[in-house]
């Protein structure tokens, strides 16, 4: 980092390095003050998948300008309808697979069932009695959380609109990068530094998290759909658990 030196001796930074550190941190916590979190990730993932392909590739070898924008277009395309896709594929999955609510209400029912036959019968009175039953106590519970739930409604499609936003900005982001339009100043390159650090810690964390997620989730498919059921344990909804 570019310093200077004051009269004593002592190094200290150029004032557009200390302007960059303080609108790098007032950006962050707008972002946390603003509910953004889910569109920076978005964006930050979708600029490092792009970041590696484009290495993968050895698009920053490519000495065309023309070529090298049209390549790093496609990748960060592909890298955002990958990334919705896959997204789409998983809630539907949860949504209308063999896991969907219809087989999680009649999985209760049966739990229910099951309890009444354990419990003291002045706890067990209190228990729904059939499907029907457990139908009206959920539906009376949404029609008393109306609100609530309207609210988790808009919750959930604002915050994937952030992340749809995020996924966008990153991939312009990483376009920008590779194919840089003008020389930046003395300011925007301070910032610019502020910004490849924050990338650069996502990505050392992302690669941390990525072996440890996958040996987590193999472990558990290991333990849900061969330990358990080679003791007789069935348990539902072993897929959602595993997603």
């Amino acid at each position: 980092m570019s310093k200077t030196k004051n009269n004593n001796g002592a190094s200290i930074p150029f004032p557009y390095h200390v302007v960059s550190w303080v609108l790098m941190g007032l950006a962050l916590i707008g972002i946390l003050a603003f509910h953004l979190l889910a569109a920076l990730l978005a964006g930050l993932l979708v600029f490092q998948l792009v970041h590696i392909l484009s290495s993968l590739l050895r698009v920053p070898f490519i000495t065309s300008r023309n070529t090298k924008l049209v390549v790093v277009a496609l990748l960060a395309t592909a890298t955002v309808a990958l990334l919705v896709l896959g997204s789409i594929g998983i809630a539907v999955f949860i949504h209308k697979g063999p896991d969907n609510l219809a087989t999680m209400l009649a999985q209760l029912a049966s739990i229910v069932e099951n309890l009444r036959s354990f419990l003291p019968a002045s706890v067990a009175q209190y228990l729904p009695t059939d499907n029907e039953s457990l139908k009206a106590i959920i539906a009376n519970w949404f029609r008393e959380n109306s609100g609530a739930v309207r609210t988790l409604g808009t919750d959930t499609l604002r915050a994937f609109a952030h992340i749809l936003i995020g996924l966008v900005v990153g991939a312009i982001v990483a376009l920008h990068e590779a194919v840089p339009t003008r020389k930046p100043t003395a300011f925007l390159r301070a910032l610019g530094l502020r910004v490849n650090f924050l990338a650069s810690t996502f990505r050392q964390i992302m690669f941390a998290q990525l072996p440890i997620s996958a040996i987590n989730t193999a472990l558990t498919s290991i333990y849900l759909l061969m330990v358990l059921p080679a003791f007789g344990i069935q348990l539902p909804f072993v897929k959602t658990l595993i997603v």
